[in-house]
């Protein structure tokens, strides 16, 4: 297991982790939302550090965003928003979403690692899921790698308010160094980036 990957594996032991998102894999994420969100809407970065979701929203938005280190308490905040667009602190995923589901309107889309326990919200509750509990659907599934963390495996899920279980929208992600790139694969939905 490489070392980014203990690490994260063991970030549910230490309070104080951050790994800044690497600002390529924000764009990415914020093109993204442009078939979601509408002018008018609400977004929040809820663990800012230094704002790199927060400073990429479209002016369109009226955006808000949490960070600890400035007293900005995302588990206190008490308004809601349309959108909740991130990196959350995967050593307390459970009472992120906890938080998530009481703020956000329309959907949140967040960036999850393979090996972490963070897997465990999506199987935790009805055989339906827990997010299908709170009043969410999974809209979309991006896999990829982050290089910055070492090529380590993360999953981008779009998650949407609403009551809609019967499909899933998958989207493969690869890296353009992949092994794959290039080569016929036998899922049509194969993507080379994020759209």
């Amino acid at each position: 297991m490489s070392n980014i990957a203990k690490s994260f594996c063991n970030s549910s032991k230490r309070k104080d982790v951050k790994y800044s998102t690497p600002r390529a894999l924000v764009k990415d994420m914020i093109n993204a939302m442009n078939d979601y969100w509408k002018s008018g809407d609400s977004a929040l970065d809820p663990c800012a550090g230094d704002k790199r979701f927060y400073n990429e929203f479209p002016d369109f938005l009226t955006k808000d965003y949490c960070e600890l280190d400035e007293g900005k308490d995302f588990y206190q905040y008490d308004k809601q928003v349309d959108w909740i667009v991130g990196n959350p602190p995967f050593s307390n995923l459970r009472k992120w979403w906890v938080q998530s589901f009481k703020v956000a309107k329309k959907g949140i889309f967040y960036i999850q690692p393979l090996t972490t326990p963070c897997n465990r919200p999506l199987v935790e509750s009805s055989d339906k899921g827990w997010f299908y509990d709170n009043g969410f659907y999974v809209e979309k599934i991006w896999l990829t790698t982050v290089k910055e963390w070492f090529g380590f495996p993360v999953l981008l899920m779009l998650v949407l308010k609403g009551q809609r279980i019967e499909k899933i929208n998958t989207m493969y992600v690869v890296d353009k160094d992949d092994l794959m790139q290039g080569e016929e694969h036998e899922n049509k939905h194969w993507q080379s980036s994020l759209k």
